[in-house]
């Protein structure tokens, strides 16, 4: 019986785990396209402004087109990823948390869910735990995520 249990633990281990690796490669590579967003906004801000010219040079110069442009047209706030959002409650996560079912929730509403359902929120498929591990991955993108 002890040996039976075992297994059936490290089968939901393995299981548990799988769900983690496929949900970390999906975030990171959201993360690099976010990466390269980043890195393409720094260079553009962190380009000197154009030298001052004849006497009454204007005190303020745009550091590139992009800046001037900027100034010009009012930019929009970029709309949160998606993948940011607990899909219980729609709301930005704080504290992610991978199920079994390899979705990604809000620590308190997948808690809560399974408080009354031993099922996936999100596939209606019976859960073979109710284990929940820290996605890290998906904090850390959520907390340095820029508009």
């Amino acid at each position: 019986s002890r040996k039976r249990t075992s297994r059936m633990q490290e089968a939901e281990l393995a299981e548990i785990e799988a769900a983690y690796k496929d949900t970390v490669a999906t975030i990171s590579a959201a993360g690099t396209n976010a990466n390269s967003e980043r890195k393409r906004k720094s260079a553009v801000e962190s380009t000197p402004p154009p030298a001052k010219r004849g006497k009454g040079a204007a005190t303020t110069t745009p550091h590139s087109a992009a800046a001037a442009a900027a100034e010009s047209v009012a930019v929009p706030e970029r709309e949160r990823p998606a993948f940011h959002m607990c899909p219980l409650t729609l709301d930005t996560m704080v504290n992610p948390v991978i199920a079994v079912d390899g979705q990604t929730y809000e620590r308190g509403a997948i808690e809560k869910w399974f408080e009354k359902h031993a099922r996936s929120p999100m596939t209606n498929m019976e859960l073979s735990s109710t284990a929940l591990v820290p996605n890290i991955i998906a904090k850390t993108m959520i907390l340095d995520w820029e508009p």
